[in-house]
């Protein structure tokens, strides 16, 4: 199993416009050849995450950075000391992020 990460294709420039000499190797010809051969290069790896636009890469490292700093702040929190030894479920850790995922694709 997978999870896709799509982002939008935006682009003042049409794909078949780009300079040759700029891109080393022909690229596809729309951005649903484009998801859809990132999606197979994937799956053969055996990726989890798939993700079609690495230049998102720098918000994606924000954003789990604020996530890791909250989940710091909770473990500090004297209320919560109780659940920091605790073993995680991971069944039911992989069920609610799937669930969620599945809710933010909505």
């Amino acid at each position: 199993m997978s999870v896709l990460c799509p982002a939008d294709y935006q682009s003042d420039t049409d794909i078949t416009d780009v300079a040759s000499e700029a891109v080393p190797q022909k690229r596809p010809s729309s951005r649903w050849e484009v998801g859809s051969k990132r999606v197979v290069e994937a799956r053969k790896d055996e990726e989890l995450y798939i993700f079609t636009h690495p230049n998102y890469r720098p918000l994606m490292q924000q954003q789990s950075a604020a996530i890791d700093a909250a989940f710091e702040r909770a473990a500090q929190s004297p209320l919560l000391q109780y659940i920091v030894a605790q073993k995680l479920n991971m069944l039911y850790v992989t069920m609610t992020m799937t669930m969620t995922m599945t809710m933010n694709l909505k």
